[in-house]
């Protein structure tokens, strides 16, 4: 009884999950437009409160990371950066 037990719930999650990977939409196509953008991060560095981060936990230096995702028609060091919007890294 437990073996056949052990079966059903092994072919109800295969069928449940086959038919959940199978379904009838298409996939989202590409925009035209974006084919030829190629993506970069720009990454900033900075210490506010002073000078140095000493990572003491104190609230008076730290380090902080800005992070800005930009697309250019051309490669990321020659070309003009133009922000991406609603992106989310």
């Amino acid at each position: 009884m437990k073996l056949t037990m052990n079966r059903l719930y092994i072919c109800l999650s295969f069928f449940i999950l086959f038919n959940l990977a199978c379904d009838d939409s298409w996939p989202t196509q590409a925009d035209s437009t974006d084919t030829n953008l190629t993506y970069c991060l720009d990454m900033v560095n900075t210490i506010e409160g002073g000078a140095f981060d000493y990572a003491d936990n104190n609230t008076t230096d730290q380090r902080v990371l800005t992070i800005s995702l930009n697309s250019t028609l051309t490669d990321c060091e020659s070309g003009s950066l133009s922000p991406v919007s609603n992106a989310s890294i």
